[in-house]
């Protein structure tokens, strides 16, 4: 029986001779943006270095792909828009993504699978996953520095963000104020005051019920420290919203000798100071 289809869109039918279209070519791929994010990687040493945080005990005898490739194919799949661990059965022979991840060494040994790649993110112990954090606050500094050497304003931004959600994950909760059952990570900014250009230095992933300032003092507390080691002459200043009002916050906020803005929501404090408050600053003034 012929696999022939008659095909009259593609081709007119006012040929004399056959056609045959074949879409079997090998080496096609279309996430040829993985080759930049390799060249960004190198240029910036990130995931060998967050790899360098976690202790590889597999037996070496039967390990294919190092802890570094592994980071890599996950963190290049996630910035393809393949979020989900499952895609590494159908992206395991891409072309694109396997030069990416292996430098030009790929040769004929395919990409990690799904269950390799679930057994690194769950990995690491809490330590490690602090190493890591610690890595990529260093780099954001040192990212900074580069782009502006002697900035006269820091500005450091932490901010939380909402991802939904489908299924039963651990750590998957229902969020009021998003009406929607998601995680909840935070992610935090450095820029210089003026200048283009945010650095992320932060980026944790919480369950959606988490309030703002959950898990960011630690994170907050490390960012000012380095920056002031980094820029000893700069003024640093934080910028958060009103879920991070609060005064354990403050206390650190002051305890560590920063200028900062944070967003209030109304209460009647606010309401009884409002009127003084006004007529003691400059511009408009408004409690939301």
């Amino acid at each position: 029986m012929s696999d022939s289809t008659r095909q009259s869109v593609l081709f007119d039918e006012g040929f004399s001779r056959p056609i045959v279209a074949a879409f079997d070519a090998d080496g096609v791929t279309s996430d040829g943006g993985a080759v930049l994010l390799r060249a960004a990687d190198r240029r910036l040493g990130l995931t060998t270095a967050l790899a360098g945080c976690v202790a590889d005990d597999r037996d070496s005898e039967r390990v294919v792909h190092s802890l570094a490739a592994l980071i890599r194919q996950r963190v290049f799949s996630i910035a393809l828009g393949y979020p989900q661990a499952d895609a590494a059965r159908r992206l395991r022979d891409d072309p694109a993504i396997g030069l990416a991840v292996h430098g030009g060494r790929r040769g004929a040994v395919p990409l990690a699978s799904q269950p390799t790649l679930s057994r690194l993110e769950n990995a690491p112990t809490g330590r490690e996953l602090l190493a890591m954090g610690d890595e990529l606050l260093r780099s954001a500094v040192e990212r900074l520095a580069r782009a502006e050497r002697h900035p006269r304003r820091v500005v450091i931004d932490i901010d939380p963000t909402v991802d939904p959600a489908h299924g039963e994950q651990q750590g998957v909760l229902f969020n009021g104020f998003y009406d929607t059952h998601c995680y909840l990570p935070v992610l935090g900014f450095l820029s210089a005051e003026g200048r283009p250009g945010h650095h992320l230095f932060l980026a944790r992933l919480r369950p959606g019920n988490a309030t703002a300032w959950r898990a960011t003092r630690r994170p907050l507390r490390a960012v000012i420290r380095a920056v002031r080691a980094r820029f000893p002459q700069a003024r640093i200043l934080v910028r958060l919203d009103a879920a991070f009002g609060r005064g354990r916050l403050f206390d650190l906020l002051e305890d560590e000798g920063v200028e900062f803005v944070v967003g209030m929501t109304t209460n009647a404090r606010l309401e009884r100071e409002r009127p003084t408050l006004r007529s003691g600053c400059r511009g408009e003034w408004d409690a939301r």
